[in-house]
């Protein structure tokens, strides 16, 4: 886990263009997710931070009839042992 919560953007710039941007935060426990969910006709891949429950993830990629996807997945993680958890897909037209 990383710790996460207050978020501070520490950023240098050179005439008004960011030239590095980083985020620096501390506090609440985070981790970084990946999830791939293989549905009929193909996958959706989605991305993102987890700092609550629920949480989102960005939809970021997808094959099959899925290919070139928009939108979300948000996450319910239930309680008990293993990873399980509700995953709703919400993808734009």
């Amino acid at each position: 886990m990383t710790p996460c919560g207050r978020r501070r953007v520490l950023s240098t710039s050179r005439r008004g263009k960011p030239s590095q941007i980083a985020i620096g935060s501390r506090g609440i426990p985070a981790t970084q997710d990946h999830a791939t969910l293989v549905l009929k006709g193909g996958q959706v891949d989605a991305a993102g931070i987890q700092a609550s429950n629920p949480f989102q993830l960005a939809v970021t990629g997808g094959t099959g009839r899925f290919q070139n996807p928009r939108g979300q997945a948000t996450v319910r993680l239930w309680p008990g042992k293993g990873n399980r958890a509700q995953i709703t897909l919400s993808l734009l037209p």
